[in-house]
């Protein structure tokens, strides 16, 4: 992930012209904040439906299919997809300043961050009680 944040700044700095010193920055909050947002809905895809038993029961050398996996990667997509969009609608706005838009970038990844780390909490506290298990009130 660091590798590709780096990159795509570089790239993003490089061949976009775009001035200003905190726009790089913003850019790189914004991003790490959508991945923080979209490991933790993959986290909460592999607590919700763990696949320990489906590993436990075949060998070593078969290749195992998760769904999990799968569903991640769907997402993942599908929000890099929304990220582009929202990028580009962003950037094409004639009165915003470019860096104020990617600053709106980073403001929008942040909250994506935040519902998706309550959501967790929330989906894990009723998973929990749902199996009769005592949560730690």
């Amino acid at each position: 992930m660091s590798l590709s944040l780096i990159a795509s700044i570089y790239v993003f700095d490089r061949y976009v012209a775009i001035s200003g010193t905190f726009t790089p920055v913003f850019l790189a909050f914004g991003l790490f904040f959508f991945y923080l947002g979209h490991l933790v809905w993959s986290a909460e895809l592999d607590y919700m439906n763990p696949q320990d038993k489906l590993y436990a029961e075949t060998s070593e050398g078969e290749s195992i299919s998760n769904p999990n996996e799968t569903t991640s990667l769907i997402i993942a997509v599908i929000v890099s997809s929304i990220i582009g969009f929202l990028t580009y609608f962003l950037l094409g706005e004639p009165v915003v300043l470019p860096a104020f838009a990617i600053l709106k970038l980073a403001i929008i990844g942040f909250v994506f961050l935040l519902c998706r780390i309550y959501l967790f909490v929330k989906k894990t506290q009723a998973f929990t009680t749902s199996r009769g298990e005592r949560g730690k009130n």
